[in-house]
């Protein structure tokens, strides 16, 4: 598909915090855990998105409210129509054709964490135990835990406001983590 523009209507939205959307699309896009999507609003112009997921037949991003092109996307509503180019970008290694079993540790804060769902939930499909440490500068700002938690996933959280029984930054979270526990790999991501 790459360059190939589509038009979808979005399927479905999720509130996933105070200033946080996540929009699903039921379309099929050839993508891999870590590339992104250009999308527009026929509007506002075009900008990159994370894929936050990718099942049968559909997949997602999540963003935040922070300027006038996103809080445009973030005032649409199901059923609404954009327009989408690729999946664009380099993926995460994943170590494709490894056996599985391996230990995961993945890290991400704030609007970085949603693309770790998409690279989790291949990690596992293929056998491998993964944690993520999760962290934001608030608590309400915490993303997608439970979703996380929902494909086995265990998740460790963190934030700056000292609102979460870890409380600092996701690079503090992990130090701590990694002076008591090993892993055979490990991911992360910023914001973005």
């Amino acid at each position: 598909m790459k360059d190939e523009r589509i038009t979808v209507p979005i399927a479905r939205i999720v509130r996933e915090s105070p200033s946080v959307k996540t929009f699903y699309f039921d379309v099929d896009i050839p993508a891999d855990p870590g590339q992104f999507v250009m999308l527009t609003d026929f509007v506002h112009g075009e900008k990159p998105f994370s894929i936050s997921s990718r099942t049968n037949g559909s997949f997602s991003v999540t963003l935040r409210a922070v300027g006038p092109f996103t809080e445009a996307l973030c005032a649409m509503t199901e059923g609404d129509i954009v327009s989408i180019r690729g999946a664009f970008g380099s993926s995460f290694f994943t170590r494709e054709g490894a056996p599985g079993g391996e230990r995961i540790l993945l890290a991400g804060g704030g609007c970085g964490t949603p693309p770790l769902h998409f690279l989790a939930s291949e990690l596992i499909r293929n056998g491998n135990t993964v944690t993520l440490v999760n962290g934001s500068r608030s608590a309400d700002e915490i993303l997608f835990s439970d979703t996380f938690r929902r494909i086995r996933v265990e998740v460790i959280e963190t934030s700056e406001d000292g609102f979460l029984p870890h409380s600092g930054t996701v690079v503090d979270a992990a130090d701590e983590l990694l002076a008591v526990r090993s892993f055979d790999r490990a991911y992360a991501r910023s914001k973005s």
